[in-house]
């Protein structure tokens, strides 16, 4: 069921990649948890090597042409949401 939708999951954790974002990150450390101060969802993130910081969770931010997998709400809890490539551009928050 899951394997249809990993290219999509893939995606907006790719595009969610930074090296600087604006949100309020200590950059001096290797994880942490950022906030999304548009909805006040959680994500943790880590630090790679080339000092890239990657969300460690799916991005659940509900936007235009965003969808829950199978239209069920507790898949986008348990997995986050599902974007069009125009959703997922718009959605990542600022700086990621």
């Amino acid at each position: 069921m899951w394997q249809k939708i990993t290219p999509f999951i893939l995606v907006i954790i790719l595009i969610c990649a930074c090296k600087a974002p604006e949100t309020k990150i200590d950059l001096t450390k290797n994880t942490g948890t950022m906030i999304d101060i548009r909805d006040g969802q959680e994500y943790p993130w880590i630090k790679m090597k080339d000092d890239r910081i990657w969300l460690a969770k799916n991005l659940n931010y509900k936007s235009k042409e965003s969808y829950c997998y199978n239209d069920d709400p507790i898949n986008c809890k348990e997995h986050g949401r599902l974007y069009t490539w125009d959703a997922a551009m718009k959605s990542c928050p600022k700086g990621f």
